[in-house]
């Protein structure tokens, strides 16, 4: 019977030592995988309009605006398979659309189902300075498999995602297009819009 127990208790002890062991060889690979890295990215986002969620048309001091929210779905296009799948854009804009102005702010977010997995959820801030043509930052996270961290989650894992980008949209009207590029030359004279990806944080420190 003695026997018996020393068996079991020395099977207990084997397995608690195996686990153990997975449990530590996933978290040196886990460390592994949070070693800083940074890499240039590009990708273009091209939506059609699916859903004019709210309209509002008023008069305001300086001229007639339009306040609008829009759900766009489209695709993300990268050579990076981060960046790259179906995207569902959320925009919401409130331009004055008086002939001497036609400016104003578009804000929203993004949401790609990357090709990998995972999600790519973003949120946008844009100036809008003729009504049509966008420059702006996008901040975000990109999630592996299962993870599905909220944008602003910082300790949700995966890889934030920061980017200048310019593109188009027109807030005159009920628009059926919305499309952005990520880390590519504008096609005006003004600096190039980049986009980094980084991962991971220094260990200790000064």
């Amino acid at each position: 019977m003695r026997s018996i127990r020393k068996s079991f208790l020395m099977a207990i002890i084997a397995l608690s030592m195996v686990f153990a062991l997975g449990i530590t060889a996933i978290a040196i690979k886990r460390m592994r995988n949070q070693r800083p890295r940074t890499d240039q990215g590009q990708a273009t986002l091209t939506g059609e309009r699916r859903v004019s969620v709210r309209q509002t048309v008023c008069q305001g001091e300086d001229g007639e605006y339009r306040e609008a929210t829009e759900v766009f779905e489209g695709t993300s296009t990268s050579a990076d398979p981060r960046l790259s799948g179906p995207l569902t854009i959320t925009v919401n804009s409130f331009i004055n659309r008086s002939p001497d102005q036609q400016e104003g702010i578009v804000d929203g977010r993004i949401e790609i189902r990357n090709a990998l997995g995972g999600k790519v959820k973003a949120r946008f801030n844009a100036v809008s300075d003729d009504a049509q043509t966008l420059e702006g930052l996008l901040v975000g996270r990109i999630n592996a498999p299962g993870n599905d961290a909220d944008e602003n989650d910082n300790d949700g894992g995966g890889e934030r995602l920061v980017a200048n980008f310019f593109g188009s949209f027109n807030a005159m009207d009920d628009e059926r297009d919305f499309r952005v590029s990520l880390g590519q030359e504008p096609p005006t004279d003004s600096a190039r819009n980049s986009a980094v990806i980084q991962r991971g944080k220094c260990q200790g420190g000064q």
